[in-house]
């Protein structure tokens, strides 16, 4: 038969196991006679297994008979189900089939009936057969002879290509990475009695072949969706190897211990004697060689300098082609920037950001031809994932070199070209370059990381928690505290400015209540693309540190004590011109003006002689009063209170907002002067405050999150249950769960109260706000449920970083009864709370504003067409654009680019057959973040087809204490990347991972659909488009003398 007819077989394509398909008993009752025999046909048996009179040939005749009887057997039984019992005997003889089936030796290795049974025994080690881990060595020894090669060194089945056959040995080895950690020292006993001197084998024993195997395939493996797998994998024991660790506090060995200060000490002596005079440094050198990590696999120090040195040589080798393995290589270093190993491996950190730089180099100097969406998604990945690198490991910007990597990288991405290509090159100055981004995406994504160095390296979490990135202060809660409770009739309290057309900034001249310093005080809330700022600023005379108080250099110092020891007074009567001057002899050019008298008339020396006489008098009047007012200023006691010297009364009135403009520097006449392009407004704006719609959208602007924001779901499922409320109703007690689940619960995220929590919620309505204390219930937080206290009601679960958030929300029978009403009644808009009750921004105590509840982001971006209509600074509505076009429309699309709804659902599985009838239709009515109508309202009006994506994770624990892992896509737009990893379908999972990989793959597959999908736009520049929207609306047109004169206007005090 011609190989090339013979029809292959693909793992993936074949159909999964009938729900109701019938015991393995049951099949083995009618075929072991037939299948146990055929599958140890013509073998030579251990004598120990032999019946009597074995034969002692070895018959290889039979070997493609022998290979169909052993993936049978293998087929039935992964096809076991949860708590099925299987008869010893079976087990018995399938052991030892197993047994012969997986020799290795080069004289008994039967390669058709290797090829079967690896490639029919996926879930061999994942479907809790009982004693199945006797076979766990000689499963490690087959897959080590399929995965360490590239090419086989046996006969292959034809039916079964290569790679399928890896992707089948890759399955098994991803269901034993977790066994050493888990099982430790625990003895596997023998199926063939071993010689007396050989150590019992054991599963820690066989930790580093695992490792290795693992770091080999990588190395070997040409396939994309296997290298997947692998990364996955890898990930998973480098994270358990970690957390392990940890909890053993198992100590550093000293060779590791001595490399780690080796690379310190050598990073410092670079660092301090900066670039060598052949240009290198510590990160010059090429990244092929960079392979001095310690050879130890056995600590995560070590595995985790192979595991960055090995993904990122092959990610700039090889990988940087294949979109769906480079995000996955960038997906587990992000994971690994996580991981926390004492000491740290600061010498691989900085190779990583190296390499990452490199490779972000290398992607951008690519021709225009292959420049494609693909290859930009893959750059903003990789400024992502550099973005996690620098948080977690802040010191890595205290090196010189580093810094000036990554920083040259952030200039890449945003002009398109560097400074300097070379050192010895002349700088060229921004000034002077020609902005030519590879992409506004990449753009976007290197100022994300330009202002994450700036903001958060190093200072993440804030003092207010990961909650939150910026301040939780507004306009309400300055209020509160700012001098004189009585609110102006009418106008706001802040003045707005808009800086560059990118910054909002909100002064409030009054000083709050707590300063007690009678200085210049304004405080500002800034808002900006990446979120909102509050600050106060004093205008202070001496320094806080001066132990003398402002108020006592404002105050009078006071004069010293009169003294009447005044000296020697001396009468000295001053001269015009000195006595010499008498002596000196006329000239004739002197008596060349005439003499008064010379000229005078008669009647003019009469007049000049009256005149004389005035003099005279006026002259004797004055040296009179004189005289006598020097008598009565001796009698005056000392001190004359009106001509003592005081200090002028300190000034209570300043108008700060203009004085912090104007130390700024911005009121220049530049500013404030219209650019030629009429659609660009000066840097300097100063927008209308009696406009109410600013208030509404300076409210729409702050629910504009700064990180993006991820929900998954939760559900527990026992035996059997095929019913939405049946399943939601499990969780309502804890008796009703099994105990695992909890601690999962809790491994995934912390307990947050939605009523007080400033993040994320799950819910659009309860999310980036917190509840005035007044409006909030007493009622006590559930005891002895099995997770519904979760349900999003009163709290959630939630985790974040620096790029995003994640509300983990455990549905119950109550989240169906409020979705159902919810849907019933007019939806979002009715259930908005109340965030502008009394109108905090603005003095108009309108009792009709103020008991009509404000808008959310959703209900004020469908209601923008009436606040137009009464807003009279709005544009004309513009008509939707044509699609293929990239299209803003003032008031909507801000803030409905937020990308596809996509719903991660997690499902624990008491039994794994419940996953083929789990109702997801049905509970995907509970999954409701208020986001959904968001997306169908930009797809309304962008003509695009919604984006809904739905993934489901199943978690099912096995009997010895470990986890499968099941992944599944319900619904899924035509897409070209994969599935996200860490976590891989079949993988087997450690209790002490479970949490992290779950929260990861998460997260990875919400970022993987933003990064494809065309109707996401990153916060940040969501955020900056509604600055520019609001600025078109309520800006006020004025020369620079009116702007000039508003600032001296009176301002509300």
């Amino acid at each position: 038969v011609n190989s090339s007819n013979v029809e292959k077989l693909i793992l993936d394509s074949r159909l999964p196991y009938a729900s109701r398909r019938p015991k393995c008993n049951s099949i083995l009752h009618l075929f072991d006679a037939w299948l146990f025999d055929a599958s140890l046909a013509g073998v030579r048996l251990h004598p120990s297994h032999a019946a009597p009179n074995p034969s002692q040939t070895r018959d290889v005749a039979y070997q493609a008979g022998r290979a169909e009887a052993c993936g049978a057997l293998c087929r039935i039984f992964c096809a076991h189900k949860t708590r099925e019992v299987i008869l010893q005997e079976y087990y018995a003889r399938f052991y030892l089939m197993m047994y012969y089936g997986l020799q290795t030796d080069e004289f008994v290795i039967s390669g058709e009936v290797l090829s079967n049974i690896l490639f029919n025994s996926c879930s061999l080690l994942r479907v809790d057969l009982a004693g199945v881990q006797l076979l766990l060595p000689f499963l490690l020894k087959a897959i080590e002879l399929v995965l360490g090669k590239t090419a086989p060194d046996f006969k292959l089945c034809e039916q079964i290509p290569y790679s399928e056959l890896r992707k089948a040995s890759i399955h098994l080895l991803l269901s034993m990475l977790c066994l050493p950690l888990h099982f430790k020292d625990l003895e596997i006993k023998d199926i063939v009695k071993r010689d007396e001197k050989q150590p019992p084998v054991t599963f820690m024993s066989l930790r580093t072949r695992i490792m290795e195997l693992v770091r080999v395939a990588l190395t070997n493996e040409t396939d994309s969706q296997n290298t997947q797998m692998l990364l996955g994998g890898f990930l998973l024991i480098v994270e358990d190897l970690a957390t392990s660790e940890q909890t053993d506090n198992l100590p550093m060995q000293t060779q590791d211990l001595l490399d780690s200060h080796l690379s310190a000490d050598a990073s410092k002596t670079r660092t301090s004697s900066g670039t060598s005079a052949d240009g290198g440094s510590l990160l010059d050198n090429s990244y092929q060689k960079l392979q001095v990590t310690p050879r130890n696999l056995d600590t995560a120090y070590g595995l985790f300098g192979h595991a960055t040195s090995l993904v990122c040589n092959r990610l700039m080798a090889t990988w940087k082609t294949d979109l769906n393995v480079a995000l996955a290589a960038m997906e587990l270093l992000a994971g690994l920037a996580k991981v926390k190993i004492k000491p740290a491996n600061m010498l691989m950190c900085k190779r990583t950001v190296k390499w990452m730089c490199d490779l972000i180099v290398f992607q951008c100097s690519r021709p225009a031809p292959s420049h494609s969406r693909d290859l930009h998604s893959m750059l903003c990945a990789a400024f992502k994932c550099l973005q996690l690198w620098l948080v977690e490991h802040s010191s890595l910007l205290y090196d010189r070199e580093c810094l000036h990597q990554v920083l040259e990288v952030v200039e890449l991405g945003i002009s398109g070209s560097k400074s300097q290509n070379r050192a010895s090159d002349p700088p060229k100055f921004k000034g002077n370059k020609e902005l030519m981004p590879a992409s506004m995406r990449v753009k976007d994504a290197a100022e994300a990381l330009l202002t994450c160095i700036i903001d958060q390296v190093g200072a993440f979490p804030p003092p207010c928690g990961p909650e939150s990135l910026f301040s939780l202060l507004d306009e309400r809660s300055l209020l509160k505290f700012a001098k004189g409770s009585a609110l102006p009739e009418q106008g706001s309290l802040f003045r707005y400015f808009v800086i560059d057309n990118s910054i909002i900034v909100g002064l409030l001249e009054q000083p709050l209540g707590n300063i007690e310093e009678p200085l210049p005080t304004v405080t500002a809330l800034i808002r900006g693309a990446f979120g909102r700022h509050a600050w106060t600023m004093q205008l202070r005379l001496s320094p806080r540190a001066s132990k003398i108080s402002s108020r006592a250099h404002l105050s009078d110092p006071g004069r010293p004590l009169p003294d009447d020891n005044v000296g020697q007074q001396h009468n000295v009567k001053h001269r015009y011109f000195p006595e010499s001057v008498n002596k000196i002899a006329h000239t004739k050019a002197e008596k060349s003006i005439p003499s008064l008298e010379s000229v005078l008339t008669e009647k003019q020396t009469a007049d000049a002689d009256k005149m004389k006489a005035l003099i005279e008098q006026m002259a004797s009047f004055e040296k009179e009063v004189s005289q006598r007012a020097k008598l009565e200023r001796q009698k005056t006691p000392f001190p004359d209170p009106s001509t003592e010297c005081k200090p002028p009364k300190i000034c209570n009135e300043y108008q700060t907002a203009r004085l912090f403009l104007s130390h700024y520097g911005l009121l220049s006449l530049e500013a404030l002067k219209e650019p030629s392009n009429s659609s660009v407004p000066p840097d300097l704006v100063m927008l209308d405050t009696t406009n109410a719609g600013l208030f509404v959208d300076l409210e729409c602007l702050d629910f504009i999150p700064n990180r993006d924001n991820d929900t998954v779901h939760i559900f527990y499922v026992k035996p059997g249950q095929t019913s939405a409320v049946d399943i939601l109703n499990n969780v309502t007690s804890y008796s009703n769960v099994q105990p695992q689940f909890v601690e999962f619960l809790h491994a995934l995220g912390w307990p947050v109260d939605v009523r007080k929590h400033a993040g994320w919620t799950g819910h659009v309505t309860t999310s980036w706000k917190i509840t005035e204390p007044d409006d909030m219930d007493e009622d006590e937080y559930q005891t002895g449920t099995g997770g519904s206290l979760y349900d999003g009601r009163q709290q959630v679960l939630y985790w974040a970083d620096v790029l995003s958030e994640l509300a983990l929300v455990v549905p119950s029978p109550e989240t169906l009864k409020l979705r159902a009403l919810s849907t019933s009644e007019s939806g979002l808009e009715n259930k908005s709370p109340p965030m502008f009750r009394g109108s905090p921004y603005t003095a108009n105590n309108d009792p009709q504003a103020a008991s009509k509840p404000t808008t959310l982001l959703l209900e004020a971006e469908r209601g923008r067409q009436q606040e137009k209509q009464e807003s009279p600074g709005s544009p004309a509505e513009i008509p939707p654009s044509v699609p293929g076009v990239r299209y803003r429309r003032p008031g909507r699309q801000p803030a409905l680019m937020t990308g596809p709804d996509t719903k991660v659902l997690v499902v624990w599985l008491e039994s794994f057959e419940d996953h083929d009838n789990f109702p997801i239709g049905e509970l995907l009515k509970v999954t409701s973040t208020g986001q959904e109508q968001i997306g169908s309202l930009l797809s309304s009006s962008t003509l695009r087809p919604a984006e809904k994506d739905v993934y489901v994770i199943y978690i099912h624990a096995l009997q010895n204490g470990l986890f499968r892992i099941h992944m599944m896509e319900y619904e899924k737009t035509q897409s070209k990347m994969s599935l996200a990893i860490p976590l891989v379908d079949g993988m087997v999972v450690s209790r002490r991972t479970l949490g992290s990989m779950v929260r990861q793959t998460a997260i990875n597959i919400c970022r993987r659909r933003r990064l494809e999908s065309e109707s996401y736009q990153p916060p940040h520049v969501r955020r900056k488009l509604k600055i520019q929207e609001m600025v078109s609306k309520y800006k006020c047109t004025m020369s620079p003398a009116e702007f000039y004169t508003s600032l001296f206007q009176d301002t509300p005090k």
